[in-house]
């Protein structure tokens, strides 16, 4: 993977650093989520002085936890994998000291419903484009002939994609491009549709096949370790909130919490010169940002200021501000929210073997099983209660509108409960359950957004935009997060 610093920045000279900032501009970043927290020790790289501003108590953004209230453990609103093709995001873990709070698996394990199991592992002695195939070709739910139909077709659209050639006059939603190759049914059905809910959390019928063909690109053709998967081993809260804000004011950003930034203040360049804001919003996009506008009241001016919150985030500040012309020149009516539902269960024994912590799973309505071991809890009786997460990517297209609110919790924990018994065959009792949604995980990677996606750099002089929605070429990830921080800074 080709790093976005340039050389000379692999590692940090804190004394310099505090020795040149006097000098250096000033940044405020707007949003504590991954982008944020990236842009802001991006900018601290580059020299700069920088002030973050989140409006909630703590750091982290959608990488949140909440306290369950029955276990008092804090559980997050999801899981959230980084693969070994995360570089950027990996390298931030690494600089911030937060690697130790994630536990490595080299394969990809998977499990079905009829009792099948298989893992995908890379060879080190292929290859990069070669190495899953000995394990592909092994995959006990499709025939011979599917698999080897499938694997070339992931070949062959692993190719297709580049940053070079990425347009929208090129792609289409990705179910047209499978019936194009005449997959199969079964092919559908037991890989491409899990691949894509997994990774991009939308289904066939509305994902870009672009966005189809980075994942497979940057996962299945670029080596052993791209395939690797690194799950948290500590709650979010932890690592985000507390961990890489300690390690960000080590290095020197100055950090807001609770402090909402009410609008930003701007003024116009004319032919007759500067002329301060106004209600209109027509000239907005030919002007400067004098400064931001807090709940408090107070304003604070800075040289450049980095929007880091997401699109409807963004929108709504733009509005306020009234730089809605801005809004509507980057298309964020456009963007679809995603949503993410995750069901927490404390079980009377393990499903999975001490040394996996997670493998993916066939059926419906879950894709992912964790069993993150820092939330298991004791039972009234003295027993120990484990705890175990199944995800549903895509659940605003895949559950009901009732299954997704507290009416319809016990449904939806009672099908999942039946899809785990036809896979692990074992006899297990759910002592406790949550279930908790995020509707804005991610944006839908359809064909009218993954391509064409605004960049983070604005028509305004100082102002720049981050957030995985913004473009990167990558789709809604910690991964995209984080290079779009990097980018708006760059």
């Amino acid at each position: 993977m080709t790093a976005l610093y340039p050389t000379g920045y692999s590692s940090y000279e804190p004394q310099i650093m505090k020795q040149t900032q006097h000098n250096s501009e000033t940044i405020a970043v707007i949003g504590g989520g991954m982008s944020g927290i990236a842009a802001a020790e991006a900018a601290v790289r580059h020299w700069q002085r920088v002030e973050l501003f989140e409006w909630s108590q703590v750091l982290g953004g959608r990488l949140m936890s909440m306290k369950e209230p029955k276990t008092g453990r804090w559980i997050d609103n999801g899981q959230h994998i980084l693969l070994g093709c995360c570089s950027e995001a990996i390298a931030l873990h690494e600089r911030l000291g937060l690697t130790r709070c994630f536990d490595r698996y080299d394969s990809l394990p998977f499990m079905s419903s009829d009792n099948k199991s298989w893992t995908l592992s890379a060879s080190p002695f292929l290859p990069n484009r070669w190495q899953l195939v000995p394990s592909f070709l092994k995959m006990p739910f499709l025939s011979f002939s599917d698999r080897l139909s499938t694997g070339l077709l992931l070949r062959k659209l692993g190719k297709v994609f580049s940053s070079k050639t990425q347009s929208q006059s090129f792609d289409e939603p990705f179910i047209e491009r499978l019936q194009r190759e005449h997959a199969s049914n079964e092919s559908i059905e037991k890989f491409w549709k899990p691949l894509v809910l997994s990774t991009l959390s939308d289904t066939l019928e509305s994902v870009s096949c672009n966005a189809v063909c980075k994942v497979i690109r940057d996962g299945f053709m670029s080596g052993s370790d791209a395939m690797t998967a690194w799950i948290p081993n500590k709650p979010l809260r932890e690592i985000y909130a507390e961990m890489a804000s300690e390690s960000l004011v080590k290095l020197g950003v100055t950090i807001h919490t609770g402090k909402k930034i009410e609008l930003l203040e701007w003024q116009n360049y004319s032919d007759d010169g500067c002329t301060n804001q106004t209600d209109s919003d027509d000239d907005a996009v030919a002007c400067n940002i004098t400064g931001i506008r807090l709940n408090d009241g107070t304003c604070r001016r800075f040289d450049r200021y980095v929007v880091a919150t997401p699109w409807h985030s963004t929108w709504q500040l733009l509005e306020k501000s009234n730089m809605g012309s801005l809004a509507e020149m980057l298309g964020l009516d456009r963007f679809e929210a995603g949503a993410v539902t995750t069901i927490h269960l404390w079980c009377d024994r393990r499903l999975l073997p001490e040394n996996q912590g997670y493998c993916a799973i066939l059926g419906q309505p879950g894709q992912v099983l964790f069993c993150p071991k820092h939330c298991n809890c004791t039972a009234e009786n003295g027993s120990e209660l484990v705890y175990h997460t199944v995800v549903v990517s895509a659940s605003h297209r895949l559950l009901s509108e009732t299954e997704m609110t507290s009416r319809g919790n016990a449904e939806l924990v009672s099908k999942v409960q039946q899809q785990l018994d036809k896979i692990f065959r074992v006899e297990f009792k759910i002592e406790h359950w949550r279930v908790t949604t995020v509707f804005d995980a991610v944006f839908s990677p359809s064909t009218q957004i993954f391509t064409n996606r605004p960049t983070q750099q604005t028509p305004i002089k100082n102002l720049s935009l981050a957030g995985d929605w913004t473009q990167t070429t990558w789709p809604a990830t910690i991964e995209g997060a984080v290079r779009s921080g990097i980018l708006a800074i760059e």
